[in-house]
């Protein structure tokens, strides 16, 4: 529900956390609690994208050629490409031995994190790169198969599009997205690559809002029930 939001709301740090902050504080959470694990689920986001953007990068590092069309600022070759592929796959690994070796909590005053666990830093592995590969595929599928250049290629188109597009902050990545994406696919043709594009937006996007939006209704009426029953009377 959380993604669902500020996918299409934008500002998603602000929209989701504020969701998240709903729910779990009406589980008994506190509001260090849920500050945590809206920088962990954040964390996770960004986890997935630099180790499946790290392994396009060392396969694929002519993605980023096209992207100098935009600007002359992100003309980078193909060996920086990959040396930027083999940094990102190695801070991977930094953070994997830091769970490895159990570093020690990072305290300031009497708030405290815990460096994950070896058990959360392999369910991040598992769940950020398959929710992020299961989005590209939406595209890559919904693609025509005449010029499709793999799946490599638009996974990586996928995750600098979507990334630019939540820099942005603009709702959905509205336009943004669509200006990356065909950037660095300009061999397919621009009406079947919007097309792919709207029908991720459907997937991806807007079915999860309309299945969220009664849900987030039902919890806030569930809520206010609960506070006028426990208010004190007048």
């Amino acid at each position: 529900m959380t993604y669902a939001l500020s996918h299409n709301i934008g500002a998603s740090v602000f929209s989701g956390g504020m969701v998240r902050y709903r729910a779990y504080t009406a589980k008994g959470l506190t509001t260090a609690d849920v500050a945590v694990l809206v920088a962990l689920c954040s964390f996770t986001f960004a986890f997935g994208t630099i180790l499946l953007m790290g392994l396009v990068l060392l396969y694929e590092p002519e993605i980023l050629r096209p992207l100098g069309r935009l600007s002359s600022r992100f003309t980078i070759g193909d060996g920086a490409a990959r040396l930027i592929g083999v940094g990102m796959l190695a801070f991977v690994a930094l953070y994997t031995i830091g769970s490895w070796l159990k570093f020690k909590p990072f305290r300031i005053g009497k708030f405290e994190v815990i460096y994950p666990r070896l058990p959360i830093v392999a369910r991040q592995y598992l769940a950020a790169p398959l929710e992020l590969a299961g989005a590209a595929g939406i595209i890559y599928f919904a693609l025509p198969e005449q010029g499709n250049p793999g799946f490599m290629i638009v996974l990586g188109a996928f995750l600098l599009s979507f990334s630019a597009g939540l820099l942005s902050q603009v709702p959905g990545g509205v336009g943004v997205m669509e200006a990356v994406f065909l950037a660095v696919m300009p061999g397919m043709p621009a009406p079947a690559v919007f097309a792919a594009l709207l029908i991720w937006r459907l997937f991806y996007l807007i079915l999860p809002l309309v299945i969220s939006l009664p849900v987030v209704l039902a919890f806030e009426r569930a809520q206010l029930k609960r506070n006028t029953r426990i208010a004190p009377p007048p």
